[in-house]
């Protein structure tokens, strides 16, 4: 494997990957926490599904974590 180039092991690329999980991560969890209120809301099953879709956002960020390092391990 040839050696990185210098732009791949640059700061900005690199925060821009940290700031990338730090937003993916309660983005997902905040869109699952909001479908599950709405279905709450309109079911009258609270907490049930706020719970189920805060669980499955956090699965989708996990996905994306692994997604985004197996990129990186790529490149």
């Amino acid at each position: 494997m040839p050696p990185p180039d210098s732009k791949d092991r640059s700061p900005w690329r690199q925060l821009g990957f940290v700031l990338g999980i730090a937003f993916t991560f309660p983005a997902a969890l905040l869109v699952g926490y909001g479908i599950g209120w709405w279905l709450d809301g309109k079911l009258g099953t609270k907490p049930l599904f706020a719970l189920v879709f805060i669980a499955l956002g956090f699965v989708a960020a996990l996905l994306e974590l692994l997604r985004e390092l197996k990129r990186l391990n790529r490149e």
